[in-house]
């Protein structure tokens, strides 16, 4: 788990995040976590299969943030308009929740795939965790 967060961390640092500067694009990256977050996990109770609830998560945060772009477009105010940097921000937040979601699980399984293996041989299992016995 340290190591996702070391992950989580680097990628933060380097994608993009002068781009966040403003207050606007931080909410809209919120905006973007959140609903991918609410995709993937109702995708995820219905099918329980980790592709098609990213997926679902990535197009709920692409559609939520389409929508309230188009919406600001069509205000009357001179400063609102379709703006592709909210879009990027909002797709950022989707995609930084999408990534850790599957590192989670890829760790997982990894780990569960080592600990079967290491069940299937005893004298390896014995010997790595020796020290831990004694």
């Amino acid at each position: 788990m340290k190591k996702l967060w070391l992950i989580l961390l680097i990628i933060s640092h380097f994608s993009h995040a002068q781009d966040l500067k403003e207050k606007d694009k931080q909410y809209h990256f919120i905006a973007g976590t959140v609903s991918s977050m609410v995709g993937y996990a109702y995708i995820y109770h219905k099918t329980e299969d980790p592709l098609k609830a990213t997926l679902a998560g990535l197009g709920t945060a692409l559609l939520a943030g389409t929508l309230k772009e188009t919406y600001d477009s069509t205000q009357k105010h001179p400063n609102d308009k379709f703006d592709i940097d909210d879009l990027k921000a909002t797709m950022l937040g989707s995609l930084t929740f999408s990534i850790t979601v599957n590192l989670e699980q890829l760790f997982k399984k990894r780990k569960k795939k080592n600990e079967k293996l290491n069940h299937l041989n005893p004298i390896v299992y014995n010997f790595k965790y020796a020290g831990t016995i004694l």
